[in-house]
């Protein structure tokens, strides 16, 4: 047990806690340029959340959330902005059912190093990209023509091609049941991130 766990010798916790909040992580990943920590998590009906992790921050869940409850239960502390508590980074109403992610370090794609990309379980692969390390536009508009590319650690398995068109704004990618002619893989409409930018420290 690392004896700089925030909630080591606080009494009411158990000291192997590192954050609170959380209702369903799916994606957890560290930023190969920083050391920090990411992660992605379902909330219920809309509001998954793409969360940047901080020791001993409070993600929200039960209290806080973009998404509604399935028993039609208000929530009780709002969407965001609540005192004592951590907004997402990114959230998307309707859902995206967001898997696991990635930050990009290859050299296919040089416009998308540094980039986070999220497998969503709706069969899409959205990119993230930061302005000056501190900011998050998602999904952002490629910079590459559209073609095809090989996500190769966003997931463990077999990699699976994509392609992605820069004429869509805010970008699209995903793979459908069929393939193009040209054998690259056709896109199909994805929700995009709510409209916001966050900023921290």
């Amino acid at each position: 047990m690392p004896r700089d766990n925030p909630f080591v010798g606080k009494e009411g916790y158990l000291p192997e806690i590192y954050t609170l909040g959380h209702r369903n992580p799916t994606g957890l990943t560290m930023n190969p340029a920083n050391g920090e920590i990411w992660s992605t998590e379902f909330r219920p009906r809309g509001g998954d959340e793409l969360n940047r992790i901080e020791a001993g921050k409070n993600y929200g869940w039960i209290l806080v959330t973009h998404g509604q409850h399935y028993n039609g239960d208000p929530v009780v502390g709002g969407a965001e902005g609540v005192p004592g508590m951590t907004d997402p980074v990114l959230y998307w109403v309707p859902s995206t059912n967001p898997g696991n992610i990635v930050f990009y370090t290859g050299n296919e794609l040089p416009g998308w190093r540094g980039n986070l990309l999220l497998g969503a379980m709706s069969r899409a692969l959205v990119r993230i990209s930061f302005r000056r390390g501190r900011q998050a536009f998602g999904p952002g508009a490629p910079t590459e023509r559209s073609r095809p590319a090989v996500p190769r650690r966003a997931a463990k398995g077999p990699t699976v091609p994509f392609t992605c068109s820069p004429t869509s704004r805010p970008a699209r990618c995903s793979r459908s049941r069929r393939s193009s002619p040209s054998g690259r893989i056709a896109l199909r409409p994805f929700p995009a991130a709510r409209a916001r930018t966050a900023t921290w420290r």
